[in-house]
Order: C-alpha cells, then sequence, then structure tokens
C-alpha cells in the first residue's frame, strides 16, 4: 500500500466496551477492512493527560439510546422535579404539510431565482403551501416535499381570496427533511415541532405542556400514540410574535389538541424542559440521521503526555 492517509477528526465521541465513552481528538491512518473502518490513530483524551496509542475498530452502528426510541414513539418520561423552568402562559395555532397534485393548468413552485421547480398547482393549493410554509407534491405512490425559501419581488400570486397575508412572493425550494425544514437545520417532526418567537423561547428549547400529556395523536402510519408532553422548538413564522406557538402536526387534516384553541385569550401552562437526555434525544429527532460509530479496540498502549 502507498503512504497513509492522514485526516484530523475534532470532538468525537467513541464508546468502547474496555473504555466507556472517550470524547477525543484523534489523528489517525484510516482504511477500510469489510463494512468497519480500521483506525490506526493517537488518542488525546481531551479530560485527562493520558495518550492512548492503538489499532481500533470502528464499526457502524445504531445512535439510538433508551430516549431516542421514547422520543420517536412519543414515550418520554414525566418530567422530574427541579426540570421544568421558566413557566409561563402560551397561546397556539397549529400547522399542516398540505399534500398536493399536480395540475395541468396552474402556478409554478420557483426556486429564489424564479426558475420553476417542476410542480405546478392550483391557485389554492399553491396559496396554501405559501401559508403552510411546505408542502408535498404527490407522484403516484410517493411524493416530494418542498419549502418555504424566502421571497423575491417576481411572480406575484394573488392569494387574497384565502388569506389577509401578504404571501404571493414566497419562494421554494425542495425540503432536506420528509415533512419540510425549520430553522438551524433541523427538520419537521409532526407534533413534536413548534414553531416560536426566538426572542421568548430560543430555538433549540424543550416546551413541555401539561395539557398535551396523554392525549391521542393520530401517527403516519395509521396508528394512534399518546403524547407525552414535550414540544421542540425548532421553527419560527412572520406572525409568531411573544407567547403565541404554532404546533405542527404533519399531514393531519384536524388539531388533535383541545388546548390548541388559535385565541390570543386561550391559553395553557408551558415549560422549558432542562433535562439534558430529553433535551438530547429531541434535538437528535430534528436532525437529519447521521453514521456513528462503535469502537474496539486491538493493542493499546497508555503511555503520559510529552510526546
Amino acid at each position: 500500500m502507498g503512504g497513509p492517509l492522514w485526516s484530523v477528526f475534532s470532538f468525537l465521541s467513541l464508546a468502547s466496551p474496555r473504555l466507556g465513552v472517550l470524547e477525543a481528538r484523534f489523528l489517525g491512518n484510516i482504511r477500510q477492512r469489510s463494512k468497519a473502518v480500521i483506525v490506526t490513530v493517537f488518542i488525546v483524551l481531551l479530560a485527562g493527560e493520558s495518550l492512548l496509542q492503538g489499532t481500533f475498530y470502528l464499526d457502524p452502528v445504531s445512535a439510538d439510546e433508551p430516549y431516542d426510541e421514547w422520543a420517536r414513539n412519543f414515550r418520554l418520561p414525566g418530567p422530574e422535579h427541579g426540570v421544568l423552568i421558566e413557566c409561563s402562559a402560551l397561546w397556539a395555532t397549529w400547522y399542516y404539510l398540505p399534500q398536493v397534485s399536480n395540475v395541468e393548468d396552474g402556478y409554478p413552485l420557483r426556486d429564489p431565482n424564479g426558475n420553476p421547480l417542476g410542480p405546478v398547482l392550483s391557485n389554492r393549493d399553491w396559496c396554501y403551501a405559501a401559508m403552510e410554509g411546505s408542502v408535498r407534491v404527490q407522484h403516484g405512490e410517493s411524493g416530494t416535499t418542498y419549502n418555504y425559501a424566502g421571497t423575491s419581488p417576481s411572480h406575484h400570486i394573488n392569494c387574497s381570496m384565502y388569506f389577509g397575508h401578504n404571501i404571493g412572493y414566497n419562494k421554494f425550494r425542495v425540503a432536506d427533511g420528509p415533512f419540510g425544514d425549520g430553522v438551524r437545520n433541523y427538520v419537521l417532526v409532526p407534533f413534536r415541532t413548534i414553531a416560536v418567537d426566538p426572542d421568548r423561547i430560543p430555538y433549540g428549547s424543550v416546551v413541555f405542556i401539561p395539557e398535551a400529556r396523554g392525549e391521542t395523536i393520530p401517527l403516519q402510519d395509521g396508528r394512534t400514540a399518546n403524547h407525552d408532553g414535550y414540544f421542540f422548538a425548532a421553527d419560527t413564522g412572520r406572525a409568531i410574535h411573544g407567547n403565541h406557538i404554532d404546533v405542527y402536526v404533519g399531514t393531519a387534516t384536524r388539531n388533535p389538541f383541545p388546548w390548541v384553541k388559535s385565541s390570543r385569550s386561550r391559553t395553557f401552562e408551558a415549560c422549558v424542559v432542562s433535562d439534558k437526555s430529553i433535551r438530547s434525544a429531541l434535538r437528535r429527532l430534528h436532525q437529519l440521521p447521521q453514521r456513528t460509530y462503535g469502537l474496539s479496540v486491538e493493542k493499546v498502549l497508555v503511555r503520559k503526555r510529552g510526546y
């Protein structure tokens, strides 16, 4: 073989049955062996003064933890004493993902440069797509989701017969997430995502709503689940200000939450959650999947730093 391929990785979390979880920086020679990746590395432990030298095998493994599964299935445990902070009164509206079909004579979805993206929608479907911020255009059994991508002053669509907001200049792009995209590279997750005013609720916050816990919600596969009460601040909107949140319900055609009244006067209690496990699980749920590796060790030498 030729010379080694040197690559630098920063702040990688490695899990080893013998060494536990290592938060490490490493510089190593990477080569492929079957489905595993063999790494000959020098690992500098960030929390200590030791240097590990040896050959390591990185095997692709699932990043799932119990909290990740609970987050996906709305089974997160109830908040323990002391993890609910900054409780206040909020009011809520709801938004969803319209599912539409192409028409022959209609209005194209356009990118920020004004170029047609392909789908052509009826006037009503176009306006509802602009209002909701995302839309799924069906193609037989499958579909493509498009997301709000800003505005531009060309190709105005008249939506005044449906909404009072000026949304006719909205432009789109293909979404990264199957249900659309929020802020900060988060994807939208039905019945988990809320749109917030970041001056009131920072992006990435977890909000617990006691009235939501135990409410029945329709899942995408036709089953139902009882909601655990947790929501994640991953989106915003031009009409979201102060103590107003917008609850995302995916492709559901009705609002399943009795406490979502779409009225400023109909408030409910909500609390920001400080529990790190719950916050991390809901953050991962709103991020696109990434490959994670498990670590097994062959020939490890430990010596003090000073190389």
